[in-house]
């Protein structure tokens, strides 16, 4: 399981990050590397692909503070800050703690600026825009390269899972994370009561999208069955004027499916949807990127649905606990 803290290496502290998510003896080899920082091979067929590992800190600071060793109980004793920008980022405060019967006892404390979520998120979006400006330099022999960002800030404990989209998404947000080159991003982070778990954003995004535009087209179509190609159709559209790249269908012998990321979607409309999580696997060959400019979709039930999405959020619990838990 990942933990934070000092008396480690930069590079264990990576495996301990991947080894959260990617269960070591379930692969043929994981090679330590750089750029991306590993490279996994499957059992089944050899295939290769790699994984970007990063933390997000909301200051440097922060990193020093959870980083150096002893350096929050040296400040406390009085000794000088490691770099300059620490002296403007903390003071040395004196706090009330406030007992049940009301007695106050004055302690000695490090004091520093709590984020505001439009602050935290900012981080977010400026720490995958560098990891993603530098895909192109990665081994590009890999079949795919994944992102995975642990976040030290812990700024969803206390919140339920099911609230880290509407908090999470932005329109900025899902822009930087559309414009990414990585297959998939896992965001891993701390929910209720100090539950870790892994959130794989792009599937996130698809799927709550698809959930959205289920309810959305079967109170168009009056719950009236309809194909699954016709589906595909009308939902790849309205994904593709949203920002979405490189979705692709997969025609079926029992329907057609759609595939963003890691992640396919066989909609069926006015019944079950199918959800094939490719996980890291080689995509279908017979999977064709979407054209969206060939299929004569409505576009008022693009705009309908547009304007749907932007007045609605996705309240659904899509997390997986990390490994170790």
């Amino acid at each position: 399981m990942y933990k934070n803290g000092a008396n480690i290496s930069k590079k264990d502290k990576e495996r301990n990050i991947l080894f959260s998510i990617y269960k070591k003896d379930d692969y043929a080899q994981i090679e330590d590397s750089e750029e991306p920082d590993f490279i996994i091979c499957e059992k089944k067929d050899g295939n290769r692909f790699g994984v970007e590992v990063t933390e997000l800190y909301y200051t440097e600071t922060n990193a020093r503070m959870k980083n150096l060793d002893n350096y929050c109980l040296d400040l406390l004793d009085g000794k000088d800050f490691k770099h300059k920008d620490d002296k403007k980022n903390i003071e040395i405060g004196f706090p009330k703690l406030i007992a049940e019967n009301g007695e106050e006892t004055e302690i000695k404390a490090l004091v520093s600026h709590v984020p505001k979520l439009f602050e935290y998120l900012a981080k977010v979006r400026e720490l995958i825009a560098n990891k993603n400006n530098r895909v192109s330099s990665y081994n590009n022999e890999l079949s795919h390269v994944n992102l995975i960002i642990a976040d030290t800030e812990r700024y969803f404990e206390g919140k339920q899972l099911t609230t880290f989209y509407s908090m999470f998404f932005d329109q900025e947000i899902l822009e930087v994370i559309l414009n990414s080159r990585f297959r998939e991003i896992f965001f891993i982070t701390t929910v209720e009561k100090n539950r870790k778990v892994y959130i794989p954003l792009k599937m996130l995004l698809f799927v709550s999208r698809y959930i959205q535009f289920k309810e959305f087209i079967e109170e168009e179509y009056n719950n009236i069955s309809i194909s699954s190609k016709k589906s595909i159709e009308i939902f790849c559209s309205c994904l593709s004027t949203q920002g979405f790249k490189g979705l692709k269908t997969i025609i079926r012998q029992d329907g057609h499916e759609i595939v963003f990321g890691s992640t396919g979607i066989c909609p069926a409309i006015g019944q079950n949807t199918n959800v094939h999580m490719y996980n890291d696997n080689v995509i279908p060959k017979d999977a064709v990127l979407f054209k969206s400019d060939c299929n004569g979709v409505n576009n008022k039930i693009i705009k309908r649905f547009n304007k749907d999405v932007t007045e609605s959020t996705f309240l659904g619990a899509v997390g997986f606990d990390v490994i170790g838990k």
